[in-house]
């Protein structure tokens, strides 16, 4: 509000004009002030300046904007560029679900504590507190990481064998140990036959199951590396 825009000849990118939309609405600034304060932040993240130095950036090019103002708004929507980057590379990457971790110190906030809470969610479900990702709310220092949820259960396990499909057989005799008494073939008994039967078999080529699983292990400790480096660099704005 009040702000001048500034003249820039170079094209912004979609995803600038995307966020420069909705940082004008929510800082109450011009659409294309939204726009250039976007692609800043964008550049900052790229150029490792870190909160501090985005909020320079955002000053040199707009100095009608006050330092609290830039501040707030170098830390708010670096965390949302940063938090928007690490959903779309969950998704990419085939994990499962999320979990909000907060700065853990007396200014975190009631509504990111229950966030935090809430502990591992889908990916694609929204937190307690009404947001897919950090921010929260405005000066919001949360994150996001990764969390491979448990396959879904089905409504036998622990209660038996699992439910057969319609082309299954059911192996059916006596039982030697109670004479008279019919007994079908144990769910255990068929894996352990065909694990066997796999045993038995020339080691061919590695399970891609298996490799699938080491790739998104593998992914998941490097991803968290990063977030444990994304934690410390924004609190040198902190």
């Amino acid at each position: 509000m009040g702000i001048r825009d500034k003249p820039s000849g170079k094209a912004r990118p979609k995803h600038a004009q995307t966020e420069g939309a909705r940082i004008a609405v929510k800082y109450q600034l011009t659409r294309s002030t939204g726009e250039r304060i976007g692609q800043i932040v964008s550049d900052g993240i790229k150029n490792k300046g870190g909160i501090p130095g985005i909020s320079r950036d955002i000053r040199r090019e707009f100095p009608d904007i006050s330092k609290a103002k830039a501040d707030n708004i170098a830390q708010t929507e670096t965390a949302a560029a940063l938090s928007i980057a690490s959903l779309e590379r969950m998704k990419g990457m085939g994990i499962t679900g999320k979990e909000w971790v907060t700065a853990g110190d007396d200014r975190v906030c009631g509504v990111c504590q229950s966030n935090a809470v809430a502990g591992a969610i889908p990916v694609n479900q929204v937190f307690p507190g009404g947001a897919m990702h950090p921010p929260q709310h405005e000066g919001c220092r949360c994150v996001v990481v990764p969390v491979m949820l448990p396959e879904k259960t089905t409504k036998t396990e622990g209660h038996g064998p699992p439910p057969r499909t319609p082309r299954e057989k059911v192996k059916v005799g006596k039982d030697p140990q109670k004479p008279g008494r019919r007994r079908e073939v144990h769910w255990k008994e068929k894996m352990q036959a065909r694990e066997a039967r796999m045993r038995a078999k020339k080691v061919g080529e590695p399970n891609p199951k298996t490799v699938k699983a080491i790739q998104v292990v593998f992914g998941i400790i490097g991803f968290a590396l990063c977030l444990i480096a994304l934690i410390w660099w924004l609190s040198i704005g902190c």
